[in-house]
């Protein structure tokens, strides 16, 4: 039975500002491990910027995947490096010439990614993943698990899933080497010379991670804990430390754990500026201006972008956001108020007995009603100046009679770290023949970035804008549904035109 080794490093992107020099490095270091192990039959490496493209990558792996299929396959590990994105729904490795426009070609989902190895039916399937919003959560409970490995087709019988950092969670990295598959060679190391189980990874990697914090690693396990992940030996961990040192000595235990200090000054790296806060929310709405309205509404709409310096309506739901999390340390505060309001007076009656036999006997009409008084949210303030908005409302403006007005509002709140992104859409409905006020309003929907991750930013403020477009194109076919004809009067009179639509 074949061992099959995969490992995808992408370091350079087509956008400069997204290079990650680390993943080369991590990427080597791991070919290294399978290649020196001894016990993979064939190691696909897609590691230079020549063969990380989303075509090349998604080609080669099918390719990897049709040759072996005619064979029993016992293992295979998949090993990536580079940056990863989470959308709700899916993990998406992003490759080489990662476009957020174009999200599905440019990156290689977590799904098809599966999908792939799935059809080989391997005994044991490993997946190891160093990027941002690493860890998708793929079963939520035991029954769910069991259900998942024995549903019916090529499933995987035995699995290990290694990822950097939670769903919610960034993977760091130095300019030599990724945290994450630092922690993994260096327990490779530790157990130099001799085996090492897949379990003695995860043990080495959570004890080393929770002596330094920064991200917390997520592990799914369905194996029997014995399965080997390499044989160390005296020349394969020389090599490993070449990945780590400047000389070949082995690491202390001070070179792999950060002091306070400089987990402090990694920390300083996520704060951003009053000046670099007002660029991007300048840019935010610069982004949207730029958007392209999807085809298939393309010629029904314009886009209209209108900042406002105030508030926006209904935004409770905000304000108790905020009041609920103090921790997040934002620009914005709640804004309450009294509320007036009519409630039994319970207390009148003498004791809880009679207060139960009043109700129980039918008498609840006697209990008098009282006004009494709660502090209530109505809103919320923002408690910094110079922004360049306090929200922004994308319009998508008819440019025909036959379609009412859509917006998105879009309220970004921060903080010196991270900026949060409330947003909602509205269906208009003309009042007159040029005035078209709310009919609809959906419910506040919140997505939050780091201010320093433009790659996160960007991923954010497409997800909103695809959803904008979304919400109109399902309004439209609503109002518009699919039927073979529809009779359409054309000059006011008894006379009318067949539309094939």
């Amino acid at each position: 039975m074949a061992r099959l080794g995969v490992v995808v490093g992408v370091a350079d992107y087509t956008n400069p500002l997204n290079n990650l020099p680390a993943c080369k490095n991590d990427a080597a270091a791991i070919s290294e491990i399978l290649q020196h192990s001894g016990r993979f039959d064939d190691i696909l490496q897609l590691v230079d910027q020549s063969n990380t493209s989303s075509s090349i990558v998604k080609n080669r792996l099918s390719e990897f995947a049709d040759k072996h299929r005619s064979s029993p396959i016992e293992e295979i590990v998949f090993y990536f490096t580079g940056h990863g994105n989470f959308d709700g729904n899916d993990f998406h490795y992003l490759l080489s010439d990662y476009d957020a426009r174009k999200k599905n070609k440019t990156s290689l989902s977590n799904t098809e990614l599966d999908g792939i190895f799935r059809s080989l039916s391997p005994d044991l399937f490993v997946k190891i993943v160093d990027a941002c919003h690493s860890g998708v959560t793929y079963i939520k409970d035991d029954n769910k698990l069991e259900d998942y490995l024995k549903s019916p087709g090529s499933e995987f019988s035995n699995i290990y899933f290694m990822f950097s950092s939670q769903s919610s969670e960034y993977s760091y990295a130095s300019r030599k080497i990724s945290d994450f598959t630092k922690s993994l060679i260096t327990a490779v190391l530790d157990f130099s010379p001799g085996p090492v189980r897949y379990r003695d990874l995860m043990s080495s990697i959570s004890d080393e991670f929770e002596a330094t914090g920064g991200q917390t690693p997520l592990f799914v396990v369905q194996a029997k804990n014995t399965e080997i992940f390499c044989e160390s030996s005296v020349e394969l961990a020389a090599k490993l430390r070449s990945y780590l040192l400047e000389n070949s000595s082995p690491p202390t235990q001070s070179e792999k754990t950060l002091s306070l200090k400089d987990r402090v000054l990694l920390a300083e790296k996520m704060f951003c500026t009053k000046e670099e806060a007002v660029k991007i929310l300048e840019n935010t709405k610069g982004a949207f201006e730029e958007r392209e309205i999807l085809e298939d509404i393309r010629e029904l709409y314009s886009i209209k972008i209108t900042p406002f310096d105030y508030i926006p309506t209904e935004s409770a739901t905000i304000g108790k956001w905020i009041n609920e999390n103090p921790s997040e340390e934002l620009f914005a505060a709640p804004i309450k108020s009294q509320e007036t309001y009519l409630a039994p007076d319970f207390e009148s009656h003498l004791n809880s007995i009679t207060r139960f036999l009043t109700v129980s006997v039918g008498n609840a009409d006697n209990i008098k009603m009282v006004s009494k008084t709660r502090t209530v949210i109505s809103e919320y303030k923002v408690t910094t100046t110079g922004l360049p908005f306090i929200y922004i409302s994308i319009r998508l403006e008819p440019k025909i009679k036959a379609v009412d007005p859509v917006e998105c509002h879009v309220a970004p709140i921060l903080s010196r770290t991270k900026m949060v992104l409330f947003y909602r859409f509205r269906k208009l409905s003309f009042t007159d023949w040029e005035e078209a006020t709310q009919k609809t309003t959906t419910k506040w929907a919140r997505d939050e970035v780091f201010l320093k991750n433009k790659q996160d930013i960007e991923n954010t403020l497409e997800k909103i804008w695809n959803a904008l477009c979304d919400y109109a194109n399902t309004y439209l076919k609503e109002k518009y549904p699919d039927v073979d004809s529809a009779v359409v009067s054309t000059n006011g009179d008894d006379s009318a035109a067949t539309v094939d639509t």
